[in-house]
């Protein structure tokens, strides 16, 4: 069963930012978030417990989407979209 990707004001703004060929890698790796997302990604622990990381890499450098899954409404929820530098510092004051 694929979810629905619905993405925050932030996440928004963050896919914006991106250089043209990370945003079209960035809307796979949200395919594949959609199609199953909890073997997608990673439970987060600590202050983003409740949270999902999405691991990906374009030309060397890694990348990141924080999200939340809502099983009642069947969505995924992203919260954020960037590179690892600061990815964490920046999802904590967005939480």
């Amino acid at each position: 069963m694929n979810y629905g990707i619905l993405l925050s004001k932030a996440a928004e703004r963050d896919l914006r930012k991106l250089d043209k060929h990370i945003q079209r890698e960035s809307i796979k790796a949200l395919a594949d978030i959609a199609e199953n997302p909890y073997q997608a990604g990673k439970k987060l622990t600590g202050f983003a417990s409740e949270y999902w990381s999405y691991h990906f890499s374009v030309q060397g450098t890694e990348y990141r989407i924080a999200y939340e899954i809502r099983d009642d409404e069947v969505i995924v929820f992203v919260l954020q979209i960037g590179p690892r530098e600061n990815f964490y510092k920046t999802l904590k004051r967005r939480i």
